[in-house]
């Protein structure tokens, strides 16, 4: 895609986003069911942020890098994918996923998870974690052609596959060590809550 593209939806989007925090907007997923971290979010923060990285203040504006991955996909499909229930009103006493050890289980996702699909191919299957502590934005490639609902289990294996990798962590590392942890915390959800895609693991 031209940068010239990438960087005028960059900008729009910065725009739109910063008009309705300024003017009072509700921060998008700052609710208990959205957000693991649901009452840090900031309106008058994320206007700071946007002012600061973005050309909106004279700054300089976008930075990018470009790679190229063939994934031979026919439809995108946009997810939140939750790890673990999220925290309840009130409840800073309920259990979520590591900081860090919930980045690195984002990062292991994307860089293996897709070996596990049908058809695999790399960048099938990418994710993002902002640190909201229930699980990742998740982007799901359509490579078979088959019906969302496979291609999202299929997905949703996947992801499962890779999890039990994480668990079986037993070195000295302490990222690891909390990835390991959240893992079989996430799985014991899984098992519980996701009983189509437990069933499909075999």
């Amino acid at each position: 895609m031209p940068r010239g593209v990438i960087q005028e939806a960059y900008d729009s989007s910065l725009r739109v986003i910063r008009a309705l925090f300024a003017s009072g907007g509700t921060v998008p997923f700052s609710a208990p069911e959205a957000c693991g971290q649901y009452d840090l979010h900031s309106a008058p923060s994320a206007v700071e942020l946007i002012e600061a990285a973005s050309g909106l203040n004279g700054a300089a504006g976008l930075s990018t890098w470009s790679d190229t991955v063939e994934t031979g996909t026919c439809e995108l499909y946009v997810c939140d994918l939750h790890l673990v229930k999220p925290r309840l009103p009130g409840r800073r006493d309920q259990r979520m996923l590591d900081p860090l050890g919930g980045h690195y289980i984002s990062q292991a996702i994307e860089a293996e998870a897709w070996h596990f699909l049908p058809g695999a191919r790399q960048g099938a299957l990418t994710t993002g974690n902002f640190g909201c502590s229930t699980g990742e934005y998740l982007m799901v490639g359509n490579v078979s052609g088959d019906e969302r609902s496979s291609s999202l289990t299929d997905a949703h294996v996947a992801i499962l596959r890779m999890l039990i990798e994480l668990a079986a962590y037993e070195g000295t590392d302490r990222v690891r060590q909390a990835a390991a942890d959240d893992a079989r915390f996430a799985l014991s959800h899984a098992e519980r809550h996701s009983p189509e895609a437990w069933g499909a693991l075999g």
